[in-house]
């Protein structure tokens, strides 16, 4: 039997799938020891073969199909737009790679395992390499002068806290959302309040591709008073821009302010 260093984490994830490496980062993120353990391939069928790279392939399709009606909007070409066979295998291969962490080979015949630890604690050689070098087709360096689009919903995090709510903050990157990868597009943030005792969305600000879509989403779960769980939880469209909202939401369960917020109180908590 081969000999295996052992390491303490504080969550052993026993298969890589789309769920379970989501699971693993995002709690690494937040500060836990992780380990994730898969026999095959990390990120599962949906990340490696299936609605990921179907997507990024759709993408440049449809970029070629925005291309040859270029003319229609104005906008004329000297040459036909063509599809470059390896430079679609390598757009659909980074997009690929920017979904699945690097992974650690531990045993070749019985599967592969990584571990994360919070962003600030690991050593160098296990950080991840800077995206920005990573991937230079990043819009920031491709194409500084398209700005983002900005979208807003109701208050701003000043504002709220001006009407005496106490706020719960959430802040993600564009770049955390697999449709945003699939379209090599990962400029901006999101950024969502709510209201750290009933859950109630007070605003939102999202700054990044499709942002005036997604908003109306949002608009909605306002509208209808709808606390930020729903949303949450809601099972949305994947790969979307959309589906973004679930991530945004759920980073919110690791402020300071909603976990002391929802802490039961000592006469709350059942004796014996």
């Amino acid at each position: 039997m081969t000999h295996l260093d052992t390491e303490d984490v504080r969550l052993l994830v026993v298969g890589g799938g789309k769920a379970g490496k989501s699971l693993a980062m995002d709690r690494a993120k937040a500060g836990w020891w992780v380990a994730i353990v898969e026999r095959d391939k990390i990120g599962g069928t949906c990340i490696n073969v299936a609605c990921i790279p179907t997507k990024a392939l759709v993408g440049s399709a449809r970029s070629l199909l925005m291309t040859r009606r270029a003319s229609a909007m104005g906008v004329h070409l000297d040459d036909e737009p063509a599809i470059s066979l390896d430079a679609l295998r390598g757009h659909k291969e980074s997009v690929v790679g920017r979904c699945c962490p690097p992974t650690r080979r531990c045993s070749p015949s019985r599967g592969w395992t990584s571990s994360w630890a919070p962003p600030a604690s690991l050593p160098p050689h296990r950080r991840d390499p800077d995206p920005e070098r990573r991937h230079p087709t990043d819009p920031r360096q491709r194409r500084r002068d398209q700005p983002p689009e900005l979208a807003r919903v109701d208050m701003t995090e000043t504002e709220t806290r001006r009407t005496g709510h106490r706020v719960a903050v959430a802040q993600i990157r564009v770049s955390a959302i697999p449709r945003a990868k699939t379209l090599h597009d990962t400029t901006g943030s999101w950024k969502v309040v709510v209201d750290a005792h009933t859950g109630q969305i007070l605003g939102a600000a999202l700054l990044g591709h499709n942002a005036g879509e997604v908003i109306s989403t949002l608009q909605v779960a306002v509208l209808g008073g709808l606390p930020y769980q729903r949303v949450r939880d809601a099972v949305l469209t994947h790969p979307t821009m959309g589906e973004g909202l679930n991530l945004l939401f759920d980073a919110l369960a690791d402020q300071p302010a909603h976990r002391a917020a929802h802490q039961p109180s000592s006469d709350e908590i059942p004796s014996g």
